[in-house]
């Protein structure tokens, strides 16, 4: 493990961040809120990339990071971290740009609704929807659409808009 790494877990180990999960079910929820208070969907103002709002089903907002003005020939759809409970932040957005940077892919960072005050299956069909019209833009091929994730817990996107392309084909 890295130096940073094993900083960044000393540091959430000695701020008592993961008892949180111990609380009840309501006072855990109340915290969730708290945090989420600031955070959602942000545009960055920066000139470093250029920025869309691309809504899915006219209520959720993706945020789509390119390059240049023109579409890149490859994509990457971008799962932030949060458990599907904790919102994005500008940290997040950050490393998005920073990934269509390195990769020279554009970049979809959907805002997905959070399981607080959503049912999980509306972030799902929300991810699935993302994806589909990933598909329609940048075409079926292998190598054309990559998934990435922020955190080992957002993977549950990754196999179920996987489980989901498959089954609609």
């Amino acid at each position: 493990m890295s130096i940073r790494a094993s900083l960044f877990y000393l540091g959430m180990k000695l701020s008592g961040m993961k008892k949180v999960y111990l609380y009840e079910e309501d006072k855990f929820l109340r915290i969730v809120r708290r945090m989420n208070q600031s955070r959602g969907f942000y545009m960055p103002k920066d000139k470093k990339a250029f920025y869309f709002d691309h809504m899915i089903f006219g209520k959720y907002h993706c945020l789509v990071i390119q390059n240049n003005r023109q579409q890149a020939k490859r994509a990457i759809l971008y799962f932030f971290g949060g458990g599907m409970m904790l919102g994005s932040d500008k940290g997040d957005v950050s490393v998005a740009g920073k990934l269509a940077k390195e990769t020279g892919c554009d970049v979809w960072f959907p805002n997905y609704p959070l399981c607080t005050d959503h049912c999980i299956t509306e972030s799902y069909d929300m991810a699935f929807e993302c994806y589909r019209q990933m598909i329609e833009q940048y075409g079926v091929q292998s190598g054309k659409i990559y998934a990435a994730r922020q955190d080992r817990r957002a993977g549950v996107h990754d196999f179920h808009v996987q489980r989901r392309l498959h089954r609609h084909q």
